[in-house]
């Protein structure tokens, strides 16, 4: 599938500043496709459950707000979406829903009033999805959440409201569905929002999409890579692990520089100031570095590790 490029651009002073800027590569399209798919299955009165689990870096935020335009610019239906902080009884999941609303938890002196009290919510507002973003936090193992019971309440929301749920988190949010057979049965099979990986189709995907951003690049005049360049491509999977939402940090930490070129030495930089990581021991942007495939084997393998994915 060919990359796709959507930009917005505002020019003040002098400075170009990225909005709304999305890559529409393979992964992060059946990403936002498996839940849109969930919502039509609800506009078909036949809710489903939809798990998606992916790293941090991969662009799961932004797929769900993409597609919650998507839904929304419909003009029918609403989604709500619901980002958990680490929670600490079966309620607070149907509480933290209600407050999205703006609608105060303690007016409902039970859960059984809550839930009722989100149904009807749900009902006159026309939503046909409910977003559960960050569910490993749904998991907190200080107060001894079960996760069977969680996934039980998870249910009894799509049952009681009608709608369909998508559940979107860590690697470790899949507990839930592992530890609850009827909520695994009741559910879609699980999207993984996974890196690309570093050979075959998979990095050609990778390549793909950097593609995009470096035509991105020639767009506003900086002088960089050819598209095609093999190094370059190999350096950028070293210090992303083959997440395109990383990649895109750095090439938008690069336009933040209002550099005229940018080659190894720019992003050099920009690996400096835009990451955070515990899996490199050096900067793969460094001119003397030599990338290897078991380099990026490793990079892959570690971040998988770190996130206690399935490699």
């Amino acid at each position: 599938m060919k990359p796709r490029m959507m930009m917005i651009l505002l020019h003040l002073s002098g400075v170009v500043v990225m909005i709304n800027r999305v890559i529409h590569h393979q992964r992060f399209n059946e990403a936002v496709d498996v839940v849109y798919d969930a919502y039509i299955r609800c506009v078909e009165e036949e809710p489903v459950i939809q798990p998606v689990f992916g790293l941090s870096g991969v662009g799961k935020t932004f797929s769900i707000k993409l597609l919650t335009e998507k839904i929304r610019a419909g003009g029918e239906h609403e989604v709500l979406v619901v980002e958990f902080p680490p929670i600490r009884s079966y309620r607070a999941v149907i509480d933290e829903c209600l407050m999205v609303f703006k609608l105060s938890p303690r007016a409902y002196k039970n859960e059984a009033l809550a839930l009722e009290g989100l149904r009807k919510q749900v009902e006159s507002r026309g939503v046909k999805l409910i977003i559960f973003d960050e569910a490993q936090n749904l998991l907190e193992r200080k107060v001894g959440i079960d996760p069977k019971a969680m996934g039980d309440t998870i249910k009894h929301i799509s049952n009681k409201c009608g709608v369909s749920v998508a559940v979107y988190g860590l690697p470790d949010a899949e507990r839930l569905f592992k530890g609850d057979d009827q909520l695994a049965r009741r559910s879609m099979a699980p999207f993984y929002f996974y890196p690309y990986e570093w050979v075959g189709a998979e990095f050609k995907c990778f390549r793909n999409a950097l593609g995009a951003s470096i035509q991105y690049l020639h767009s506003l005049n900086i002088e960089t890579f050819k598209i095609n360049d093999l190094d370059f491509a190999k350096r950028m999977y070293v210090a992303s692990s083959g997440r395109i939402a990383f990649s895109e940090k750095l090439i938008k930490e690069v336009v933040r520089m209002k550099v005229k070129s940018a080659f190894l030495e720019e992003f050099e930089t920009a690996y400096k100031r835009a990451s955070y990581s515990l899996l490199l021991g050096s900067n793969p942007f460094a001119p003397d570095a030599k990338i290897s495939d078991q380099d990026m084997a490793m990079s892959y393998t570690s971040a998988m590790d770190q996130a206690r994915a399935h490699v």
